[in-house]
């Protein structure tokens, strides 16, 4: 199972510098702004400044201030968390349960546009009723999506995605996936489950949930009236789009099955997704996914079905669709690739997908969001076994990202989805889709694929900017204060505290271009101890950011402190 979730001084203190110390401009200082201060003069300065062992650092005659200079990251504030799990769960209910695996808790700092993603299946072999499963996604005890699928026969294997949008307000929430069986008393279960939950700030998600049916006899894509999207962009962007369309069972579907795509602006998507039921009337359902640079604007993203064969009639009883528009100078590293090239294999391991290869260079550590569907049409070479999918990330199989599907019978369409989340250290990497045959021997097919990769990068971590080194034989009180500041608007995040190997204190806090803490709580520093000042920064967009601050020395046994000058730089 995996689970993420998305620190100077009187006598006998001395103050080494870990970090760019670019300048000093002050003098010493004692008890400017604090009336109640006693004055305190230190007739020799007992700080002093060491070069540090990282990016340039600059030692003055007066040593009696510091400069520490940084680099930000830009990028978008978001929250995320990620649980994937092998461990296997089953009910024969028709009406939702939980699975117990996939129960994620979260707490909003401000009310945020959401986006969930819930991918679970069943591997070939497994107890599995021919009528397959359906899945949902709950939030705070209501379920708010559904998706269903069914298998080639019993115990064969089936996966079900559904996806979710909304705006939720700030606080906790419990978001869970939920699944059932499509026939009440047959069983069901699930081997292997992702679910995802990304939070944004300043970020427009764009999300329709339709449960009005509608139906086609066309083998040419149509408009799912119910799944139309019209927006206006204020700038350039990227946007990640979803689409997921289903029926439920019982409903009118041939056994040939339905195929998906998405149009932008009047224009079909170059790559399609297909799959099969059961049997007739039988539950089926895909996904499809896009990235697509959109410049600024009015804007219409449509989903799209048609029947796998001519005149007879398919139908979706729910969708969702997904556009989440990231503004193009913010978001500055994503991957994405499709191709209608087709690629078969009889191997029952995996093996790569190459025309599924992204490589992808991060200027800093990263949250990386990836996806990988690939499917069939009718008539391709796909034994009815079915395949499997999943991800692999430098070299590296992602086993917890695997996913199966089966069709209706051989050579009919059948389509997968894979889906991962991670952390990426800055660099290069190599990002593969990989698909294998649920019965070794037997030949499986991917005609159309899509991998994208969405890399969202961490505030950047700078710890031990500066040292805070207590040579006394007394124990001392420090904090850091505020008192002036330029543009930090632009700060999305900045968190500047203490820390040593048992305690952290956090002492200025910027969110969103405000403070949150303008000074911290006192923190002792006992008798020849250490304690470092670290910084966590990401900003929106490019600029210089300075942030001013004393660090208040409490002299010991008194009500007495002296102030040292501080600026931080933010580039």
């Amino acid at each position: 199972m995996r689970l993420e979730i998305k620190e100077y001084i009187a006598a006998g203190i001395c103050l080494i510098l870990l970090f760019s110390l670019v300048s000093v401009t002050y003098a010493e200082t004692w008890n400017i702004e604090y009336i109640y201060a006693s004055p305190l003069r230190v007739e020799e300065p007992k700080v002093v400044f060491h070069e540090g062992t990282v990016g340039t650092s600059i030692i003055y005659m007066n040593n009696t201030s510091a400069k520490i200079s940084v680099q930000s990251p830009m990028g978008l504030k978001y929250g995320y968390i990620f649980k994937s799990s092998n461990v296997r769960v089953q009910t024969s209910s028709n009406s939702p349960v939980d699975d117990s695996e996939a129960i994620l808790n979260i707490n909003l700092e401000r009310a945020s546009p959401v986006l969930i993603i819930y991918n679970a299946g069943n591997r070939h072999g497994s107890t599995e009723s021919y009528y397959g499963k359906g899945c949902a996604i709950n939030i705070d005890g209501l379920d708010v999506a559904y998706s269903w699928q069914s298998p080639c026969s019993a115990n064969y294997a089936n996966s079900v995605t559904v996806i979710y949008a909304t705006n939720l307000t700030a606080g906790p929430h419990t978001i869970k996936g939920r699944f059932f069986s499509n026939y009440a008393g047959s069983t069901v279960g699930i081997d292997t489950r992702h679910i995802a939950v990304f939070w944004f700030q300043n970020i427009t998600v764009y999300g329709i949930r339709s449960t009005t049916s509608c139906s086609t006899r066309s083998i040419r894509p149509v408009d799912d009236p119910y799944a139309i999207i019209t927006f206006n962009l204020s700038v350039d962007s990227v946007a990640f789009i979803i689409y997921n369309a289903g029926n439920r069972h019982g409903s009118t579907e041939s056994v040939r099955g339905k195929g998906i795509t998405i149009n932008i602006d009047g224009a079909d998507i170059h790559v399609m997704q297909w799959q099969s039921p059961y049997d007739t009337n039988c539950a089926n359902s895909l996904t499809i996914i896009w990235v697509e640079e959109l410049g600024a604007g009015q804007h219409t993203i449509k989903g799209r079905f048609f029947s796998n064969r001519a005149n007879s009639q398919t139908t979706i009883d729910e969708r969702q669709l997904i556009v989440v528009c990231f503004p193009a100078n913010l978001f500055l590293y994503y991957g994405f690739v499709w191709s209608t090239t087709t690629v078969s294999t009889n191997s029952g391991t995996p093996v790569n997908d190459s025309e599924a290869l992204l490589s992808i260079n991060l200027a800093w550590d990263s949250v990386a969001l990836a996806m990988y569907l690939g499917g069939n049409p009718h008539n391709a070479l796909e034994t009815l076994a079915g395949k499997g999918v999943q991800l692999q990330v430098d070299g590296v199989d992602r086993v917890e990202s695997v996913s199966w599907q089966s069709p209706h019978s051989a050579n009919y369409a059948n389509s997968a989805t894979s889906l991962w989340c991670g952390d990426l250290p800055a660099g290069s990497h190599v990002i593969r889709g990989r698909f294998f045959s649920n019965s070794a021997g037997s030949t499986v097919t991917i005609s159309h694929r899509q991998l994208v990769l969405l890399a969202f990068p961490k505030p950047a971590k700078y710890n031990y900017v500066l040292r805070v080194e207590n040579k006394d034989v007394e124990s001392w009180r420090i904090r850091l204060r505020t008192f002036s500041q330029v543009n930090i608007g632009r700060l999305l995040d900045c968190t500047i505290s203490f820390s040593d190997d048992y305690r952290a204190s956090e002492q200025i806090i910027v969110s969103d271009g405000v403070y949150l803490q303008e000074y911290g709580e006192w923190l002792d520093i006992g008798s020849l101890d250490t304690i470092y000042i670290s910084m966590v920064v990401l900003a929106r967009d490019a600029g210089l950011s300075k942030i001013y601050a004393y660090l208040e020395v409490l002299v010991p046994n008194t009500s007495t402190y002296n102030l040292m000058t501080l600026e931080f730089e933010l580039s």
